[in-house]
């Protein structure tokens, strides 16, 4: 009894007519299962609006990396592809001196939003012919070892890397779920004809 003189509500106060007529224990049950269920909903979607956000945060990052570059009179030449994910900036590319590799790395460092920055930046030799491979070929391997990631490899989110070819050598960058995943990667990548040389620069959720 309550102090009003009413019945407490357990799930042990209910009779057997109770259960005969209406089945209450089973309603109250589910409207904790419900309760549960909705709190879990709410803690998804609040995952996912963090993860949707974070996406475009680095494609704002991304972009005004690249523009940055653009406008700077040592970089606006170079062949320089940024990348970011979570936070973390990727630079990769060619450069002809070591002030414009420099200078590419500070525009990276002081763009808002930027947590770090890794840079695969190889110099030019100075001589298209002398290179290992051409910007065409590097433009064909990229999509090469892309789409082998996507039939052999159908298992793996592959949605936030990316595969950046140059001079033959495919840069990793961005990230998966398990570093089992980033030896699959790897593997699959040091496999394909063509390839010189493999860099990963993939972060692993876990």
């Amino acid at each position: 009894m309550t102090a009003g003189g009413g019945r407490a509500l357990t799930l042990h106060s209910f009779r057997k007519e109770d259960t005969m007529t209406g089945y209450r224990p089973f309603v109250v049950i589910g409207l904790m299962l419900m309760t549960l269920s909705g709190c879990t909903s709410a803690a998804t979607v609040q995952e996912e609006q963090q993860y949707l956000r974070t996406i475009a945060r680095d494609r704002i990052i991304t972009t005004t990396i690249f523009k940055s570059l653009i406008a700077d009179r040592l970089t606006a030449k170079l062949n320089i592809t940024p990348r970011c994910y979570d936070g973390r900036a990727y630079l990769v590319g060619i450069y002809e001196r070591e002030e414009e590799k420099a200078r590419v790395l500070e525009i990276a460092r002081t763009v808002e939003g930027v947590r770090s920055v890794d840079a695969y930046l190889v110099p030019s030799t100075g001589d298209a012919a002398a290179e290992p491979c051409s910007t065409e070929e590097d433009l064909r391997l990229s999509g090469v070892v892309k789409s082998r990631f996507k039939e052999d490899l159908k298992h793996i989110k592959t949605s936030r890397m990316d595969v950046i070819s140059v001079q033959c050598v495919v840069v990793l960058v961005g990230i998966v779920r398990t570093e089992q995943e980033i030896d699959a990667i790897l593997e699959t990548a040091r496999s394909t004809a063509g390839v010189r040389d493999v860099v990963s620069y993939l972060t692993p959720l876990e």
